[in-house]
This record gives structure tokens, C-alpha cells and sequence, in this order.
């Protein structure tokens, strides 16, 4: 199962689906403040640096996930970092491409804007 923001992982010979969406992104960003700019820079850092931030995102989606559906997660950071290390460069490439569906579809959410009522009212 693949959707946009949605892939399936099997982790220590169980099977997680992994949806990156907002509270995946807020809970990842959290120690940067929220701030998009540095969590963008933070998964696309390259090397070791990105594939811990990679890890650090699957992990913030899984947990929130499980705070979701009110159920306990049974991995920890540890786990998915060691499965990253050991998973194909192809599928390395689908996660990656996964997530950044799942941004993209974010920050695609445009702000309506407000229109000024009162200056309408007075004429």
C-alpha cells in the first residue's frame, strides 16, 4: 500500500504503516522551534546527519500514530535507525520520496486571507 504520504514498513518482522503528515512534521520539528526551514535543512543535510533525520522522521510519524490509536509503540529511535542501515538503498529512496510527499502536501496549504470588514461598514 502506497499513497502519497502513506508507505508500509516491516520493522523487526512486524508490519507499521507510516502516514508523514502534519503531526508527524510538528512532532519532528519540535526541537527546531517548528521552524520548516531548519527541519527541510535537517532531512536534506546529506550523509549520516540525513539519515538520522530520515530515521527521526519515521520515528515522529509511528509515534504519533500510536498516540492516535492510543496503543503503545514498540520500537524506539534504535530500532528504525538500525533497519534504515540495513534496508535497500531502493527503499531508501521510496521512504524518502514518501516523505516528501507528505511536506510537499503541507506546505501546499495556502492561509485564506481576511478580508477588512469594518473598512466596508463605514461607507
Amino acid at each position: 500500500m502506497k499513497q502519497a504520504s502513506r508507505t508500509i514498513i516491516e520493522v523487526n518482522g512486524k508490519t507499521y504503516l507510516v502516514k508523514f503528515g502534519m503531526g508527524a512534521l510538528m512532532h519532528f520539528s519540535e526541537p527546531f522551534g517548528g521552524d520548516v526551514e531548519k527541519t527541510m535543512q535537517q532531512l536534506q543535510a546529506g550523509g549520516v546527519q540525513q539519515i538520522k533525520a530520515i530515521g527521526k522522521f519515521i520515528y515522529s510519524a509511528l509515534y504519533v500514530d500510536s498516540l492516535y490509536r492510543e496503543i503503545e509503540l514498540d520500537l524506539n529511535l534504535e530500532d528504525i535507525l538500525d533497519w534504515l542501515d540495513t534496508s535497500p538503498i531502493s527503499q531508501l529512496q521510496e521512504i524518502s520520496e514518501v516523505m516528501a510527499a507528505g511536506i510537499s502536501a503541507i506546505s501546499e496549504v495556502k492561509t485564506p486571507t481576511i478580508k477588512n470588514t469594518t473598512a466596508s461598514k463605514k461607507k
